[in-house]
């Protein structure tokens, strides 16, 4: 859903005007409509006019202010006017649904021709004036069609606010679960109830005008059809062998019968379609086949992308090492202890990072508001695989990180930090940097990560034990990836890719789709555990070949608790062998 709000003036933003917001895969699409930069005191800056560009996942951050306001911010290096505090949210309608002017062009056309057909048909110069006029009258008859369905659908009630906000805010959480304090509350269920004719009208509009023109055309030609004429007929040779269906019309005139003529009308038996044999079919544990799911084309898995391993890891990770809230002067004071651990390859330089501060709201549901932005700055350089630390404090309960951008590591990891980097990283003394540098040694293979691991997981609480052993699982062979799940009451549809790493086929697989109420958090790793919400199973009836994948999309009707909402879904593949 693309959507319209403005950026008002505020403390906390360095921006007013409007912008579009629109939440993809990729990131957070965000497109200038006249906006100008802005500091308390000063007047505002000209107004900027831009595209859409896509801001990364990692660089926004987000936080609801109430029903009807949202605090935005983006990195500084993806778009210079970053800050902006949302409200006035509204659909974005149809592309060219209020472009007046571009329509102009087709209006006057459709005036001329209809000012030619008249002056034809006064001096009564048309041709075919019978068949010109018929589609003439049923071309009006649409047009006026279009135009009541047109305005009905322009004068139809707009989505409140309020609402707008509600669905921009639970899409935003599916990417940037820790930064939208108040969640959006789940869709309501449809209603039974039958919707009006009246409101049905705008989404049917084509139909409902080629309904009405094919009524006008029968109605016309009908009438037409209904004055006597002179009907000519081919007549039947005698003795034709041809295996034609004679169909006789008897000649209109007085009350006598004449010979019957007839016209032919040949009956050609349809050859029977080639169907392709099919690819695999998903089906139940109990052995029904599955609707809706299918399995085709060809795809690849450079890793499995399970939870530790979904989101593309940041060459620049911040990391919080510790964090304590005490009280100051009557209120609540977050104390941070900060690192930026570089996980590329290359040296980093002139590295800013901001620490913006919220506080609760004393109304109870009325979110939270921010009380002050720290920010630091290293010149650097940063070694790949060394961290750099910050003591960062403020007042709140809350804060988000805003670190440097600098893309993404390959998925192969060939591009990150050395493994010997991250074996020094492993024996400092703050833990949270050694669950940083298990996971690394992790995501590059090396043989040293299971024995950090295991040291941690000695004296591990649970939560942190469900991390490290997410790490210690040994690489699977049967592997999915980019996984895409549709949000839907019921059911769901799922998209991935299943690859098979091994050298031998595999078949009879079955896919498990996992719900968890949240993802992992990369800042505290091993902070809290997911929660599995509910899980669904099917079985394939199909072969994966040896070192190659296959693309699948099912729908998964997996029932959830009322008032649950997963926020990250992890796809696992069973081989055949594993029960039912």
């Amino acid at each position: 859903m693309r959507v319209r709000c403005t950026a008002t003036a505020d403390y906390r933003s360095n921006a007013v005007g409007d912008l579009e917001l629109e939440c993809t895969a990729e990131g957070l699409d965000v497109a200038l409509r006249g906006v100008s930069s802005y500091r308390e005191g000063y007047a505002p800056g000209p107004s900027v006019h831009a595209q859409a560009v896509c801001i990364p996942w990692p660089a926004v951050y987000a936080t609801r202010l109430g029903d009807r306001q949202l605090q935005l911010s983006v990195n500084a290096k993806n778009l210079p006017l970053n800050r902006f505090l949302l409200v006035d949210f509204a659909e974005r309608p149809p592309d060219g649904a209020d472009d007046h002017g571009s329509r102009l062009p087709y209006v006057l056309a459709a005036a001329a021709l209809v000012a030619v057909g008249v002056c034809l048909w006064a001096a009564r110069s048309l041709p075919h004036a019978r068949a010109v006029g018929t589609l003439g009258w049923a071309a009006l008859a649409v047009a006026a069609t279009l135009s009541v369905i047109a305005w009905r659908a322009r004068a139809a009630p707009r989505t409140p606010a309020p609402a707008v906000l509600d669905e921009l805010c639970h899409d935003l959480a599916r990417y940037v679960p820790h930064h939208i304090s108040t969640a959006a509350p789940t869709p309501p269920p449809r209603s039974f109830e039958p919707a009006p004719l009246v409101a049905l009208l705008p989404r049917s509009a084509i139909a409902i005008a080629i309904t009405l023109a094919a009524a006008t055309l029968a109605a016309l030609i009908g009438s037409g059809a209904a004055k006597p004429r002179l009907a000519l007929f081919p007549a039947e040779a005698a003795g034709d062998p041809s295996p034609l269906l004679a169909v006789a019309a008897p000649l209109g005139g007085g009350g006598s019968s004449s010979a019957p003529a007839s016209t032919r009308f040949e009956s050609r038996p349809h050859a029977p379609a080639e169907l392709e044999p099919a690819q695999g079919a998903l089906v139940s544990p109990s052995g029904a086949a599955l609707s809706g799911a299918a399995l085709d084309g060809a795809c690849a898995c450079a890793r499995d992308e399970s939870l530790p391993w979904q989101m593309p890891l940041a060459r620049l990770s911040p990391v919080i090492l510790n964090q304590d809230t005490r009280l100051h002067d009557g209120h609540e004071h977050t104390e941070l202890e900060l690192a930026l651990v570089n996980d590329g390859s290359s040296e980093a330089r002139q590295l800013s990072v901001s620490v913006l501060f919220f506080e609760e709201r004393a109304a109870a549901g009325a979110g939270q508001w921010q009380t002050g932005e720290r920010s630091q700055l290293f010149s650097g350089p940063l070694a790949p695989g060394e961290a750099v630390r910050w003591h960062v404090e403020g007042r709140g309960t809350s804060f988000d990180v805003i670190a440097p951008d600098l893309g993404a590591l390959a998925p192969d990891g060939s591009d990150a930090a050395p493994a010997e980097a991250y074996a020094r990283l492993a024996s400092s003394g703050d833990r949270a940097l050694r669950l940083h540098a298990a996971r690394m040694l992790a995501f590059l293979g090396d043989d040293r990560a299971q024995s950090t691991a295991r040291a941690l997981r000695a004296s591990a609480p649970p939560a942190e034990a469900d991390y490290l052993e997410r790490l210690l699982e040994p690489p699977r062979e049967l592997t999915a990836c980019e996984l895409r799940v549709d949000r839907a009451p019921t059911p769901w549809r799922v998209d991935a890719c299943l690859f098979n790493r091994s050298d031998r086929a595999q078949t009879d697989l079955g896919v498990r789709l996992l719900a968890f109420d949240a993802g992992l958090d990369r800042m505290r790793p091993g902070a809290r555990a997911p929660s599995l919400l509910g899980e669904h199973t099917a079985w394939l009836r199909a072969s994966l070949p040896a070192r190659s994948g296959r693309r699948v999309e099912l729908v998964a009707p997996m029932s959830l608790e009322t008032g649950s909402t997963p926020r990250a879904f992890e796809l696992t593949i069973l081989p055949a062998e594993a029960p039912r």
